[in-house]
């Protein structure tokens, strides 16, 4: 088996940040392969990439005919590096950029926590994430431990992510129901299901700058945050009666938010996509 680290990126017209993503891979990650996944569907972003990545023979591009979306653009990125012998995996989105001593850190942790789902801490402007909580009855997110656990789960965020060939056996690849947002929670429940353990590296840091592609609150974003909502009543509960509390608990706590981001924003889309959310539709941004 390869012991060198696949990185796997997504680009969705973001050659610019996907580029200094890769390179900042390349100068802090010793050895690594990056598979980028481009999810553009764009013959003038696909050739912006192939310029950028012609001369890199550590860089494999990957285009897709469709917006696969997250979950699946992922997973087809794996399937990429696993096809090639590939045993350490590091997903890490085109706006994070990594800090001076990464590849120790992470090469560290693919030795000490074999078969572990792993995050570094997440530097978003100053603001330090190192995991999140997500109440599974009344769709709320937290990055602070709640008092009391009941309903909380404890998640990793699919911002940067690292498991190695053992953990991908045992708990397989991320859930294509999810186009975008949510595949980490039900990713990461999953994981504490199959008895693996999940851990946040704090002294690990990357920057993420945070990208505003999805529009925050066009109907796009609100559609797909509010229906993941929905489809991890399905993944997070698994007994007719936990479904049977979560699913109005969620209806109810969705409504309000919806409400207070039309007022939030002055716009009626996140009441829109609340409405439209239990349904499996094609929303793609525009």
């Amino acid at each position: 088996m390869n012991d060198r680290t696949a990185v796997i990126i997504l680009n969705y017209f973001g050659h610019e940040d996907t580029a200094a993503c890769a390179e900042s891979v390349r100068r802090h990650i010793e050895n690594a392969a990056v598979f980028i996944i481009d999810n553009s569907a764009s013959a003038a972003e696909r050739s912006c990439l192939e310029k950028l990545f012609s001369s890199r023979s550590d860089v494999a591009l990957i285009f897709s005919e469709k917006n696969l979306g997250f979950a699946a653009g992922v997973n087809r990125g794996l399937r990429a590096a696993l096809e090639q012998g590939f045993c350490r995996f590091f997903l890490l989105n085109n706006d994070a950029l990594l800090r001076e001593g990464a590849g120790g850190f992470l090469q560290q942790a693919f030795s000490q926590h074999p078969g572990c789902l792993i995050a570094p801490a997440i530097n978003h402007g100053g603001l330090f994430c190192t995991g999140n909580y997500y109440h599974r009855y009344f769709s709320l997110v937290r990055m602070e431990k709640p008092r009391r656990s009941a309903g909380w789960l404890l998640y990793l965020s699919g911002c940067a992510l690292a498991f190695d060939g053992d953990f991908l056996a045992k708990n397989g690849f991320f859930q294509e129901a999810f186009f975008m947002y949510g595949e980490d929670v039900e990713f990461s429940a999953r994981a504490r299901e199959n008895n693996k353990e999940i851990l946040c590296l704090q002294e690990f840091i990357i920057d993420h700058a945070g990208s505003s592609s999805s529009g925050m609150a066009s109907f796009f974003y609100e559609y797909h945050v509010t229906r993941s909502h929905y489809l991890l009543t399905f993944y997070l509960c698994h007994n007719p009666l936990q479904r049977l509390l979560a699913l109005p608990a969620k209806t109810l706590s969705l409504l309000l938010r919806a409400l207070l981001r039309c007022i939030r924003f002055k716009t009626a889309a996140p009441l829109k996509a609340f409405c439209c959310a239990p349904f499996s539709l094609p929303v793609r941004p525009s």
